[in-house]
């Protein structure tokens, strides 16, 4: 799973609004291999996010970034 998505999973699951979630994904520069450790440093708003109220989203995102979503086969 990569940033993005890892934010707007854990985001869903904790209940926030797909407006606040989108806000905070976004903040995540885009590429193939940004990981949200750079996101962090790179970005003040970001770090900002982090510290206030999306303290617990970030964290469990950080946890799930980089597992499998699911585990099917196509």
């Amino acid at each position: 799973m990569k940033a993005r998505q890892a934010v707007r999973d854990v985001g869903r699951v904790l209940g926030f609004s797909f407006g606040e979630v989108d806000k905070i994904a976004k903040m995540i520069p885009v590429g193939p291999f940004v990981t949200l450790q750079q996101a962090l440093r790179q970005s003040p708003d970001m770090r900002e996010a982090a510290d206030g109220k999306y303290k617990e989203l970030i964290e469990h995102a950080l946890t799930l970034e980089g597992m499998n979503r699911h585990a099917s086969t196509h």
